[in-house]
């Protein structure tokens, strides 16, 4: 298991709040538990690394893929994550209001959902 925080340099300070490497790896034997993901107030940009990670929302009993990398928006509710065996994740905290400038995208848009980094950077994210 790594789960590590690294503050940004300074000159990343103004739009990144903190980096983190997450890793969990699970034996073929373990029953993958669900990660119950309490609200956040904050955007990240998650880049997965191995295995995708799917999200359950209370209102739907469809799970939801995430796509490689992902724009996550500030969730004011309580989410199911559904990990692989082997969940490594890079993500990156921003700082409020790094997002809009960053995107033009309104955090109000993004609220309780995700979207597909490339949709806006295009496949060079």
């Amino acid at each position: 298991m790594i789960l590590r925080d690294i503050v940004p340099c300074p000159v990343l300070s103004e739009y990144v709040r903190k980096h983190q490497i997450i890793r969990f790896v699970f034996g073929a034997e373990v029953i993958v538990p669900c990660k119950v993901y309490s609200p956040r107030p904050e955007h990240c940009l998650v880049f997965y690394l191995r295995e995708l990670q799917n999200i359950g929302y209370w209102d739907s009993p469809k799970l939801q893929i995430h796509p490689k990398c992902t724009i996550n928006g500030q969730h004011t509710i309580v989410t199911n994550r559904y990990n692989g065996r082997d969940f490594f994740a890079l993500q990156i905290v921003l700082q409020p209001s790094a997002l809009f400038r960053l995107t033009g995208i309104p955090s109000y848009e993004l609220t309780n959902t995700f979207i597909d980094a490339e949709a806006v950077w295009g496949k060079d994210i």
